[in-house]
């Protein structure tokens, strides 16, 4: 009897700490654990990571925003597209993924797209020196050069 209260304990500990009995982990684990994988340049370790987290829990969009960005590492554009198409679907207000997007859809030749996204991002977060510079970083290019300092400028 106190083999099993003892068992049942462990068990019931492990599902709080987000541990299955089978050695899987959470949600955030595998994306914490995705994050560190790029970061040390595993980027196929990172899209398992982030795809077992969205086997997890497909309704979070952060798995999704992770993976986009793990696809455009790896030079999957069109796949980090559509990761970032789910995670705005899910969370329409996620600012980063606009700007991510942006970036992807402005390397795949859609220039009004990418000044779409920029453009959403700043909506959302106005004061973002990251998506005000990406922004003037997309009107450097489309020779908008005094828009674009503007844009620098206020970034900094």
């Amino acid at each position: 009897m106190q083999f099993l209260r003892i068992s049942l304990f462990l068990i019931a500990a492990h599902v709080l700490a987000g541990i299955s009995i089978y050695g899987q982990t959470s949600y955030a684990d595998f994306v914490n654990n995705g994050v560190a994988l790029v970061d040390a340049g595993d980027i196929e370790g990172a899209i398992a990571h982030y795809n077992r987290a969205i086997e997890i829990n497909p309704t979070h969009p952060v798995a999704y925003y992770n993976r986009g960005k793990a696809k455009r590492i790896k030079g999957d554009l069109k796949g980090a597209v559509s990761d970032y198409n789910k995670a705005i679907e899910l969370e329409p207000k996620f600012s980063n993924v606009y700007d991510g997007r942006g970036i992807v859809k402005d390397e795949l030749g859609d220039s009004k797209g990418a000044l779409e996204d920029f453009e959403s991002a700043i909506k959302l977060d106005p004061k973002n020196p990251v998506f005000l510079a990406d922004r003037g970083f997309w009107k450097l290019k489309n020779g908008q050069l005094d828009a674009a300092i503007g844009d620098f400028n206020e970034a900094i």
